[in-house]
């Protein structure tokens, strides 16, 4: 690869951090991810513009260093956290795939870190992940709560889940 081919590759990459929106959350932070475990419980929020898919991008990248440093936490303190973490992630069919996330929320569990996700169908899930790996994610989680969708698969999917008795 030529330097100019390089250098155009890299600022194309880079391009995402020119958003003002984007600066300003990658330039500071008022926390640091290894003390997390330590002393008062902390929540953080993500707020963000759902219709700008750059923003999906860059908290995509936040949530996996977040899961990497949070794993590293529990390792250097035995096995697990003191403290569970939950990953609360609203729109989860619209964040961009995860690597290999259908072996991060199985390993997460036995750290107590948990995977919380919201979804308007599992149509989303087989989209972003294929429907063998969307199926794996699915048996992972702990909890299924479900408050409607339109999708008539999902409808019969979560009530077949439920058994027939009540």
């Amino acid at each position: 690869m030529e330097l100019k081919e390089l250098t155009s590759a890299f600022a194309a990459k880079m391009n995402k951090f020119r958003d003002t929106a984007v600066r300003r959350v990658t330039s500071a932070n008022t926390f640091e991810i290894r003390t997390l475990d330590d002393g008062a419980p902390t929540v953080i929020f993500v707020s963000f513009k759902d219709e700008e898919s750059l923003h999906y991008e860059v908290i995509s990248m936040f949530l996996s260093n977040l899961y990497t440093e949070l794993i590293g936490v529990s390792r250097k303190k035995g096995t697990r956290l003191q403290r569970p973490f939950y990953f609360l992630l609203d729109e989860f069919g619209n964040l961009p795939k995860f690597n290999d996330f259908d072996k991060v929320i199985s390993a997460c569990a036995g750290r107590n870190i948990w995977f919380l996700l919201i979804l308007q169908s599992y149509a989303q899930l087989n989209n972003v992940y294929g429907k063998e790996t969307a199926e794996i994610i699915k048996d992972n989680l702990n909890m299924h709560i479900f408050f409607g969708t339109n999708n008539p698969q999902t409808k019969l999917e979560f009530s077949e889940e439920c058994g027939r008795k009540t």
